[in-house]
């Protein structure tokens, strides 16, 4: 799986939706259904700098793949975090950090989400972008 194929299926699922105030519903929906995040890795490390919300990231690679966990103290932030980890989920680490999808645009969020929150995307995507880099210079290196 890459990057582009899971964007094209978030795409799928969220542009087909006309009514931006229900697109919105739905991301948040998305941060609902994230897996728990883990107490003891609700580290300041972890958290994603310049975001107005408190956010979490945490990734590690399994069988090759990049497996990221997120949370928020927001609804919406932690919907658009989910799609971080919904963009890289399955992912290599090499696809990842390579990865120039633009997911704000990909998913037309960028016409009905707030600059502040577009930025905090943004941030949230390229902090995954460098885990991911620094998960290919680990195995490189290991």
């Amino acid at each position: 799986m890459a990057a582009a194929d899971n964007a094209a299926e978030l795409a799928d699922c969220l542009t087909g939706i006309a009514d931006p105030m229900e697109r919105l519903q739905e991301v948040v929906r998305f941060g609902a259904l994230l897996d728990s995040y883990p107490e003891q890795e609700r580290r300041d490390e972890r958290l994603v700098e310049g975001c107005v919300s408190r956010v979490w990231l945490w990734g590690r690679v399994e069988e090759g793949c990049c497996r990221f966990l997120a949370d928020a103290e927001s609804p919406m932030v932690k919907g658009l975090a989910a799609l971080v980890v919904r963009l890289y989920d399955g992912v290599s680490p090499e696809d990842a950090a390579a990865s120039d999808v633009r997911l704000a645009e990909c998913l037309g969020l960028d016409r009905i989400v707030s600059p502040t929150r577009l930025r905090g995307l943004m941030r949230i995507q390229a902090a995954a972008n460098s885990l991911a880099l620094l998960f290919c210079m680990t195995v490189k290196e290991g």
